[in-house]
C-alpha cells in the first residue's frame, strides 16, 4: 500500500529513528503553528509536509487561537440529541467565516472574490426564513424539528422578529409545508418567507430551554449613535467610525434574505429571474443605514448583457419555442415588467409606501420593507451596474485605508449638509467616492491602481461587454499589488481636503480609468467625472457651481481642522488628558465634524461673565457682553438696595442670617443669569 506523499519523507528502516525524526517535524510544526497564531489570530497557514499526516493534525490548520478550546469543547458535547451540539459547532463554524471575512478587509490578498460573496450569501438566504416570535427560545426549539439551524439573529431592536437560517434548504421547504394561514377574511393567501409562531404568544415564558442557541444581536444603540470617543489617534477614531457605520454579517444577511423574499414572488411569473443587491450593498463602502438597491434579472448570468445573452431558459436547438411579448426599447421593457412587479409586491405581507419611479433614466420601484426596517429600490438588471460595484469592490479591499478614508469624508459631508441623494445640486455619494478613488491614484506613491491597470490584470474569462465595449476586472482580487504608500490615514486625509479645495474644476475633467485629467468642453458641467464603464456619462452631472464653491470652501475649511490637529499630537495620551482635565476634551473627529458656523453659535456661561474669552467669538460677542454687563450691574445694585432696606427695616440682626442671606444672594444672580442664557440661545 503506498504511503501518504506527507509520511514518505519520514519513513526510515530503523523504527526508533523513524520515530524520533517524526516527533521532531512535529514538534516544528506546533513551533511555527504557534509563532504564526501571534501574528495572525485567523491566518489560514499550510504546510505542504503535513497536509495528510494525521487527521489530528489538519484540524489545526482552520481554528484560531482564541476559539481553539470552544471548538475542542462544542466537538465533544456534538454527539448529545437536541439543539445545543447541531447548532453550536456549525454555529461557531459559521462566526469562523464571517471573521475570516473581516481579516479580509485589513488583507486584501485574503478577500474573497466578488462572485465568491454572492453566491455564499445567496445560498444562506435561499435557507432562510423570519420568525415573529414573543418567545424566542421556544420558537427555536420548536423548528428544529424540521431540520438543524446553523445561525439566529433578531431583525430589529424590539427582538420580536428572528432571522433563522436552517443548515439545508430542505428544512425551509418542510417548514413552510407544515405551516398554515389565519382564519381571516379577505386575506391574500400567499406563501413567503415571513411566518408567526402563534404558540408563543400563548406559553410565553413558560418553559426554559437551557440548550437554545445563542442568538446574534446588532449593536443598534451603538451604531446610531452620534458620539466619536476621543482615542490615543486620529487614525484609530478613523478606524472606530468606519467600524461602527459599515455593514456586518447581520446586516448583510438581511439584504439579501429581502431580495430572496422578492424573488420568490417574481419566480411565481418568471421561474428564471434572480433579484440580487448591487450598489453600496456589496461594493464594501455601504452603511448599515444605507436602502437596499436590488436588481432584477431575467436569468441566472448576472454579468452578461441582457441584450447578447441567451434567453432565459431557452434553448438555441429546441425545436419549440415560447410564444413572447416584444416591445419597441429595453426602458419600455422595464417600466411594464416594473409595473408588474409593483403589483405583486403590494399583495405581499410587510410591504409599505409604494411607490413606482418609472419616469426616471433608471425606471426603478421604491418601497419599504417593514419585516426587516429597510427602505427598498427596485430596477432592471443592467450589466454597467453589477459591474460598477464590482470594480468598487475590488478597490475597497485593494488597501485597507480606502474604506475608513470613504466612510470619515461621507459622514463630514453629511455633518455640513454638503451631500444628498442626486435630487438637488449637490455631490453623491458615488461622486465623493470617485473623487477620493482619483486622489488616491495621482499620489507619487499610488493607494489604488487605475481602472486601466485593474483591466490588464483580468483573464479572458474576466471580460464583459457594455455597449459593443470590452472591458476586463481581475475575479481574484489577490491579483491586486500592494501599495508601496506608508501614509497614515490622517495624512491621507488631510491631502484629500487640500487637493480638491485647489482643483481647477474649471478646466479639467476626471478620469479614474486613466488616473489623469484632461481638457474640459466648453458646455460641460462645474464638475465633470466620466464614467469608468460608460465615458459618455458624468458621474457628478447633478452639482451646481454654487454647490461646487460651497464644497471647496468646506474641504478648505478641513484642511486646516486636520493641520491643526498636529500641534495637539504632543500629547501622548489623550484619553488620560481627558480624564485628568476638568472639561473632557473632544475627539478629532467631532471637531472635524462640527460645522464652523454651529460653532460660532454656542455660548458657554464663562463666555457671558467675560471670564474666558474664545478667539474665533471675540469679534461677534462684544456687542452682546457689554448690554449683557449692563444688565447685570443694573441686577446688582437693585439686589444690594434691596438687602439695605430690608436690613434697616428688620429686627433680626443675627450674624447668622446674614450670612445666609449673603450665599443666597449670588445663587439667585446666577440662576437669572442662567435663565438669560438660555433665552439667548433660542433667540439665536
Amino acid at each position: 500500500m503506498a504511503a501518504p506523499l506527507g509520511l514518505c519523507r519520514f519513513r526510515s528502516h530503523s523504527p526508533t529513528l523513524g520515530c524520533l525524526t517524526l516527533s521532531k517535524r512535529l514538534f516544528q510544526f506546533f513551533t511555527l503553528k504557534q509563532q504564526k497564531k501571534k501574528s495572525s489570530k485567523n491566518l489560514d497557514i499550510e504546510f505542504d509536509n503535513f497536509s495528510d499526516l494525521t487527521t489530528q493534525t489538519t484540524v489545526y490548520k482552520t481554528r484560531s487561537n482564541a476559539r481553539h478550546d470552544e471548538l475542542d469543547l462544542l466537538s465533544h458535547v456534538s454527539g448529545h440529541q437536541g439543539i445545543e451540539g447541531s447548532i453550536g459547532l456549525k454555529k461557531l463554524k459559521s462566526r469562523n467565516t464571517v471573521s475570516n471575512d473581516e481579516t479580509s478587509k485589513a488583507n486584501p490578498s485574503r478577500a474573497p472574490p466578488f462572485k465568491q460573496v454572492l453566491h455564499r450569501r445567496y445560498q444562506e438566504a435561499q435557507r432562510s426564513v423570519i420568525v415573529r416570535s414573543q418567545d424566542p427560545d421556544s420558537t427555536c426549539h420548536s423548528l428544529t424539528q424540521f431540520g438543524g439551524i446553523n445561525h439566529v439573529q433578531f431583525v430589529m431592536p424590539e427582538k420580536n422578529f428572528l432571522l433563522v437560517e436552517f443548515i439545508n434548504e430542505s428544512s425551509l421547504v418542510k417548514l413552510q409545508r407544515n405551516s398554515k394561514f389565519f382564519n381571516e377574511i379577505n386575506q391574500f393567501p400567499l406563501k413567503s418567507r415571513i411566518l408567526c409562531d402563534t404558540k408563543s404568544f400563548v406559553n410565553h415564558g413558560k418553559k426554559k430551554f437551557p440548550s437554545a442557541p445563542k442568538m446574534s444581536e446588532g449593536n443598534w444603540l451603538n451604531k446610531s449613535s452620534d458620539h466619536y470617543p476621543l482615542m490615543n489617534t486620529f487614525d484609530e477614531e478613523l478606524e472606530a467610525l468606519c467600524a461602527r457605520k459599515s455593514l456586518d454579517d447581520c446586516d448583510l444577511r438581511l439584504r439579501f434574505f429581502t431580495c430572496m423574499m422578492i424573488e420568490d414572488i417574481i419566480k411565481s411569473i418568471l421561474p428564471d429571474s434572480r433579484v440580487v443587491p448591487y450598489g453600496s450593498c456589496m461594493n464594501g463602502f455601504g452603511w448599515w443605514s444605507s436602502d437596499l438597491d436590488m436588481m432584477l434579472c431575467f436569468n441566472s448570468d448576472l454579468h452578461t448583457s441582457s441584450k447578447s445573452s441567451k434567453s432565459p431558459g431557452g434553448n438555441s436547438t429546441s425545436q419549440f419555442k415560447f410564444m413572447t411579448e416584444t416591445f419597441a426599447s429595453d426602458r419600455h421593457l422595464a417600466q411594464r415588467t416594473l409595473a408588474m412587479v409593483s403589483a405583486l409586491l403590494e399583495l405581499s405581507p410587510r410591504m409599505h409606501n409604494m411607490f413606482k419611479i418609472l419616469g426616471a433614466r433608471v425606471p426603478i420601484i421604491r418601497f419599504k420593507h417593514g419585516a426587516v426596517d429597510l427602505l427598498c429600490d427596485i430596477s432592471i438588471h443592467q450589466i454597467d451596474s453589477i459591474k460598477m460595484t464590482e470594480l468598487l469592490y475590488l478597490l475597497s479591499v485593494s488597501d485597507p485605508r480606502v474604506r475608513p478614508l470613504m466612510c470619515a469624508i461621507k459622514q463630514w459631508a453629511i455633518c455640513h449638509d454638503l451631500t444628498s441623494s442626486g435630487e438637488q445640486q449637490k455631490p453623491t455619494t458615488i461622486g465623493l467616492l470617485t473623487m477620493l478613488i482619483f486622489y488616491l491614484q495621482t499620489l507619487p506613491s499610488p493607494v489604488v491602481p487605475t481602472f486601466r491597470q485593474l483591466q490588464a490584470l483580468a483573464g479572458h474569462s474576466d471580460t464583459f461587454c457594455i455597449d459593443n465595449i470590452t472591458f476586463g476586472l481581475p475575479s481574484n482580487p489577490a491579483l491586486i499589488p500592494k501599495s508601496n504608500n506608508k501614509q497614515s490615514l490622517e495624512s491621507l486625509l488631510h491631502g484629500f481636503f487640500e487637493f480638491y479645495s485647489k482643483f481647477d474644476f474649471a478646466n479639467k475633467s476626471i478620469s479614474i480609468t486613466e488616473g489623469a485629467t484632461f481638457s474640459k468642453s466648453v458646455d460641460s458641467r462645474p464638475v465633470c467625472i466620466e464614467n469608468p464603464l460608460c465615458v459618455s456619462l458624468n458621474i457628478c452631472q447633478n452639482i451646481g457651481v454654487k454647490q461646487l464653491e460651497i464644497l471647496t470652501s468646506a474641504m478648505a475649511d478641513a484642511a486646516l481642522k486636520i493641520e491643526s490637529f498636529s500641534s495637539s499630537a504632543e500629547c501622548p495620551e489623550p484619553r488620560l488628558m481627558s480624564l485628568l482635565s476638568e472639561k473632557p476634551l473632544a475627539s478629532k473627529l467631532s471637531l472635524l465634524f462640527t460645522s464652523s458656523s454651529n460653532s460660532e453659535r454656542s455660548l458657554s456661561f464663562e463666555d457671558l461673565l467675560g471670564e474666558e474669552s474664545d478667539e474665533r467669538n471675540t469679534q461677534a460677542m462684544d456687542s452682546d457682553n457689554a448690554a449683557l454687563d449692563g444688565e447685570i450691574n443694573q441686577m446688582g445694585s437693585q439686589s444690594l438696595k434691596h438687602s439695605a432696606s430690608t436690613k434697616s427695616d428688620s429686627d433680626i440682626t443675627s450674624v447668622d442670617d446674614t450670612d445666609q442671606k449673603n450665599e443666597q444672594r449670588p445663587r439667585e444672580i446666577e440662576a437669572d443669569l442662567s435663565k438669560m442664557l438660555t433665552e439667548k440661545k433660542l433667540i439665536a
